[in-house]
């Protein structure tokens, strides 16, 4: 894991494309994700990648709220799904929460994205709501830290 950079936008960019290239494919839908200027985010939020060989293979985006921290963007590149590369970034994820006194993480996804909520669920997040937001049909999930 490190900080991205701007010379990882490429990478990122990629990344996103590849990872949420099924759902598309299957649903139609541009995910909300593939629309992320990733200088700006970079510069703005931060973001970390987890790296194996040299190569950017997930990325996670984080915005800190008063009582949360919000997973705004969690994504691992097809090649590295099921290597424990999601556990990871989402560890770094609880870790940041805990380290900055926020008692849970939140998130939300796609309610067609079916094996990233079967997912969630398996890593200890529950769903708190459903609904339409900005065109897309959102599961919102949480999961308390420490």
């Amino acid at each position: 894991m490190r900080a991205a950079r701007n010379a990882d936008v490429p990478a990122l960019e990629r990344l996103i494309e590849d990872a949420f290239a099924p759902f598309t494919a299957r649903t139609g839908i541009v995910p909300a994700p593939r629309s992320i200027d990733w200088a700006t985010t970079i510069s703005a939020l931060g973001a970390e990648v987890a790296v194996l060989a040299d190569r950017v293979v997930g990325v996670l985006v984080t915005w800190p709220h008063p009582d949360h921290l919000l997973v705004d963007v969690l994504a691992v590149a097809p090649s590295a799904q099921g290597s424990g590369v999601g556990r990871t970034l989402l560890a770094h994820a609880r870790a940041a929460a805990a380290r900055t006194g926020r008692d849970r993480l939140r998130l939300c996804t796609n309610a067609g994205m079916t094996a990233s909520l079967a997912w969630y669920g398996r890593q200890g997040f529950v769903e708190t709501d459903r609904r339409r937001e900005d065109g897309f049909d959102r599961v919102f999930l949480e999961q308390r830290v420490g």
